[in-house]
């Protein structure tokens, strides 16, 4: 919201994505948006923004989005935060605008009121896969990053292929067979004229995007893991007919199986004591576990002791999800100073 305009602008050879753009804000909205900053300069905090702009004009649901596309990133850097104040932020700013327009409806025009600024509720960082969807739910595509960042250095000696290399792949005649990596996009399932299921899966790495069709073989023993969201190790058939580059799926697997083998844990150095309950928060999160079920292993804290001048290690006792998915998770903590999968 301090660089970007309602349509998409070019600034030192570089292209800011339009506010505009971003999925249910309102064209409209988003010119008030900056034309309140180029009449009173950058918004300095997530409550200059709310105090200055038309809270009707934005609305929840712009303001939602705006938070899930990262818009707010410069003014609060922690977009669950913004999502967990929306209501209050949006009655905030009305009132902001009600005051403002009673002053300067009054006999000498005063400057308005300063609000009251209370503290906003607390709420943990989304862990990086869960801040890339809800990116890609506002923009329609993954924008800051994608899934995979965090995979992409131990898949490279699988020797897998880019989406974008698949087509160089494919020889003139005959088949060959590809390794793919990618976060399934979405799935959509048919019968065949014959009444058996198949499904054209859509797979996306940070190259590209790629539709490949399965059939009932694969759908019947594989099924679970090719869901929208599920991060995945492909074995794909690639072949041109009639100049038609065409994939067929041959085998799939967890992502995790490949990138996370069994027998991976983690080692997360922790710098304060204040972290170490969202360490045990995020390691044993649920919604993380259950994602990353099949790459389940050790973790040890490591923490230096001041009083004694030691550092300890301490192994937990439960197994965590661990995998570049779960040590991209704890990095982004306040007082986690390092995680390595070992």
């Amino acid at each position: 919201v301090n660089a970007s305009g309602a349509d998409f602008t070019v600034r030192d050879g570089k292209i800011l994505y339009a506010l505009a753009a971003i999925k249910n804000v309102g064209a409209q909205a988003m010119g008030h948006i900056e034309a309140v900053r180029r009449e009173g300069g950058p918004f300095k905090d997530i409550f200059d923004f709310a105090e200055r702009v038309d809270g009707r004009q934005i609305g929840k649901r712009g303001f939602e989005n705006l938070a899930r596309a990262g818009a707010f990133d410069k003014l609060l850097d922690n977009r669950a935060q913004i999502m967990a104040n929306v209501e209050f932020l949006v009655r905030y700013s009305v009132q902001a605008g009600e005051e403002r327009n009673s002053a300067q409806k009054g006999l000498f025009a005063d400057e308005p009121a300063a609000l009251h600024r209370p503290p906003l509720k607390l709420a943990e960082q989304w862990v990086p896969l869960k801040r890339l969807d809800e990116e890609r739910g506002a923009i329609g595509f993954y924008f800051s990053g994608h899934p995979l960042d965090d995979y992409i250095a131990r898949l490279d000696r699988n020797k897998h292929c880019l989406v974008s290399d698949v087509e160089d792949k494919v020889p003139a005649e005959g088949r060959v067979a590809l390794y793919l990596a990618g976060v399934i996009r979405n799935v959509n399932q048919r019968r065949s004229k014959a009444g058996k299921p198949f499904a054209w899966v859509e797979i996306s790495d940070p190259s590209g995007e790629l539709e490949i069709t399965v059939f009932s073989e694969l759908l019947s023993v594989a099924g679970d893991y090719l869901v929208p969201g599920s991060l995945v190790w492909m074995t794909v058939s690639g072949e041109r007919r009639d100049g038609v580059l065409r994939f067929t799926g041959e085998s799939v697997r967890p992502l995790d199986a490949i990138a996370a083998p069994k027998g991976t844990g983690l080692r997360i150095e922790v710098t304060t004591p204040e972290a170490i309950e969202a360490v045990k928060r995020r390691l044993y999160n649920n919604e993380i576990a259950q994602i990353h079920s099949k790459a389940m292993g050790r973790a040890s804290l490591v923490m230096f002791l001041p009083e004694t001048g030691c550092e300890v290690e301490i192994f937990l006792p439960k197994k965590i999800a661990a995998n570049p998915a779960m040590r991209s998770a704890l990095k982004v903590i306040d007082g986690v100073s390092s995680v390595e999968l070992v």
